[in-house]
């Protein structure tokens, strides 16, 4: 029983941190496991009312489970984790339940690490294609008289900027240069470090550019927009390569 307990709870707080992005200490992580299970216990032999039972771990011991396990945090913080725990621990007895049904031949503890790892598994795979969703946006742009659209990457490494006007520098295509009619003479240039090494691409100014924001275009503030090497996009989804202030 303790150690059925042990695991749910690391599962719970493994789970916790995942969902919501909120880094965790394991030793801090064991210690709150510990503190649970023992606090656990005591009320289940100490209060003999199983409402007043229920009240205690669920208002007191696992709000102490989060602060020892997480740290010390915003009352909204704590209550985004402490939801996000009571509904993981809801879909992780559902899903044991589930797989007793399915499995009744494999023992309980099978059942039980094989339901916690689905349930990491499922939430980890979630997290992957929601971040992944989230970095590529729809995007618009005017270059010169034409006007292009794709999808922007959201780099939070892009930190390059004008020197001169200190304005951010967001990449395109070198191809887009010439299909809006721009030439190099007319554009400044501005180095950029890549992999490879060094190298220079041209910078062209826009005063505005327009980002997909909640199911709508938005305007963006005026920014410099770099050419580079088609190569650089080669294979990639996206056709710009946003800089860190729009992240």
């Amino acid at each position: 029983m303790i150690g059925e307990n042990i695991l749910l709870d690391l599962a719970g707080f493994v789970g916790v941190s995942l969902w919501t992005k909120t880094s965790m200490k394991w030793w801090r992580v064991l210690l709150a496991t510990l503190f649970g299970v023992a606090g656990g216990i005591c009320c289940f032999f100490l209060i003999h009312s199983f409402w007043l039972y229920l009240g205690v771990v669920f208002l007191l011991v696992n709000p102490l489970m989060l602060l020892i396990g997480f740290g010390k945090m915003s009352a909204k913080k704590m209550g985004e984790l402490y939801f996000t725990c009571v509904v993981l621990h809801l879909l992780l007895g559902g899903l044991l339940n589930f797989l007793e049904r399915i499995m009744p031949e494999k023992s309980y503890g099978v059942v039980l690490i094989s339901g916690c790892l689905g349930l990491l598994g499922a939430i980890w795979i979630l997290q992957f294609y929601m971040g992944k969703r989230d970095t590529l946006v729809e995007m618009s742009v005017i270059l010169g008289n034409v006007v292009k659209r794709g999808i922007a990457y959201r780099d939070t490494g892009n930190c390059l900027r004008d020197s001169l006007t200190n304005l951010p520098v967001c990449i395109v295509p070198y191809s887009w240069m010439k299909e809006a009619g721009l030439s190099e003479e007319s554009l400044r240039s501005v180095s950029l470090q890549t992999v490879s090494g060094e190298d220079s691409i041209y910078i062209y100014p826009v005063a505005h550019f327009f980002l997909r924001e909640k199911d709508e275009m938005q305007m963006q503030k005026k920014t410099m927009i770099g050419f580079a090497k088609d190569a650089l996009f080669c294979g990639k989804e996206y056709q710009m390569i946003l800089h860190k202030d729009f992240c």
